[in-house]
């Protein structure tokens, strides 16, 4: 707020000092000398038709003005550069346009004014503008960078905090799945081996910055099945459908697992029937879309309250793909997510 007040009194300080700067320079109609008792005085007499002209181009610059400073703000939520150039360029012809009628001679307030004072003004507010919002635009956009930096930063260093302990896990359960008997206990050996799975994918697979696709999908299926585990056959109905053959597309590791976790968490109870649905669309070869349903049950609600998992999620979205995904979470009777990710 501080920064925001400090920032509203420099834009009015601008506006005052440049605005005084040209109506002061380029209004004067003449000048008085005179001499009483050998004092030489200098009187300037301002022709105020031209200072009533000069306000009004500095208007209609202070609209070009922040009409090009919001459009280049744009730049930081990444829109096309292309976009904004075109953009910025339409504003100032519109300028362009809108004071030469201003200037013409069936206008009420039509000239004095050299053209060279116009349109230099004009063209002044206009650099001074996109001077402006490239450095707010550059100074976010480097905030962005360092945040993620040190958001990747902390990540890696509680990965090696934690290492030893799923690694240790991860032997220690495929020595214990050597140990039990597959036909005897089939059961037992298949949640082992999806569990060996889970942390093989934690320990190995997230060392990478990206991951196929279909690898974080295989994990979503693992750890389906072991939350099934909880509840009697039929209380949990999973189905994960996958659409499209472009399943080498790669994503940040872990990135979809939060909705899952929230669906068991929210949405499945047991002696309760519960239907939760994901679905992949990987028809495109750039794009990946994740859709999710489940079912809202006050209770769990009540007993868990209100988590942070959503909100992190969200905020590692925009962090790892910045202009690059759309994220929609509705809820209802029905707890449905709706997310797309420009993968390149």
């Amino acid at each position: 707020m501080k920064r925001n007040g400090i920032e509203v009194l420099l834009n009015i300080a601008f506006w005052g000092l440049t605005a005084w700067l040209i109506t002061a320079g380029f209004s004067i109609e003449s000048q008085e000398i005179r001499n009483v008792d050998g004092v030489e005085t200098v009187k300037i007499i301002r022709n105020s038709s031209i200072i009533k002209n000069l306000l009004l181009y500095i208007g209609i610059s202070s609209v070009l003005f922040y009409g090009n400073f919001a459009n280049i703000l744009r730049l930081e939520k990444h829109q096309k550069t292309t976009n904004v150039v075109l953009v910025s360029l339409a504003l100032l012809v519109a300028t362009v346009v809108l004071i030469m009628i201003v200037r013409s001679p069936s206008f009420w307030l039509a000239p004095p004014v050299p053209e060279g004072v116009v349109w230099g003004s004009v063209l002044f507010y206009f650099a001074v503008s996109t001077t402006y919002a490239l450095g707010k635009t550059w100074i976010h956009l480097d905030r962005q960078r360092q945040k993620l930096a040190y958001e990747k930063t902390q990540a890696e260093l509680i990965l090696l905090r934690n290492q030893l302990q799923p690694h240790f896990l991860f032997n220690a359960l495929n020595n214990l799945l050597s140990l039990v008997d597959q036909q005897k206990n089939p059961l037992l050996a298949s949640s082992l081996d999806k569990l060996s799975g889970l942390l093989r994918y934690v320990v190995y697979e997230t060392n990478s910055e990206k991951v196929p696709v279909e690898k974080e999908i295989e994990f979503l299926v693992n750890y389906a099945a072991l939350q099934q585990l909880r509840f009697e056959q039929n209380e949990v109905l999973f189905t994960l459908n996958v659409k499209g053959e472009y399943k080498h597309q790669t994503v940040e590791p872990g990135i979809f697992i939060p909705f899952l976790e929230n669906a068991f968490k929210y949405g499945a109870e047991p002696e309760h029937t519960s239907e939760i649905k994901v679905t992949f669309d990987l028809t495109q070869p750039n794009t990946i879309r994740f859709t999710m349903q489940n079912p809202v049950l006050k209770e769990l609600q009540k007993q868990h309250g209100g988590g942070t998992g959503m909100k992190h999620a969200q905020e590692r979205l925009d962090l790892v793909y910045p202009g690059r995904h759309s994220l929609s979470i509705k809820e209802n009777d029905l707890f449905t997510v709706e997310l797309e990710i420009q993968t390149q």
